[in-house]
């Protein structure tokens, strides 16, 4: 998968917010911030 320009990570944001606000859970596993709140549990070695 191609990363997301500007204008699509703030849509897809705008997108898992919604999804987010009627109580769905969303588990990402990214390189680039998110566009909206988040709590990270990163996993190391």
């Amino acid at each position: 998968m191609s990363p997301l320009d500007a204008e699509w990570r703030g849509r897809f944001g705008e997108i898992m917010d919604e999804h987010l606000s009627t109580g769905g859970m969303i588990l990402a596993a990214v390189h680039d911030p998110l566009p909206l709140a988040t709590r990270t549990v990163e996993i190391g070695r």
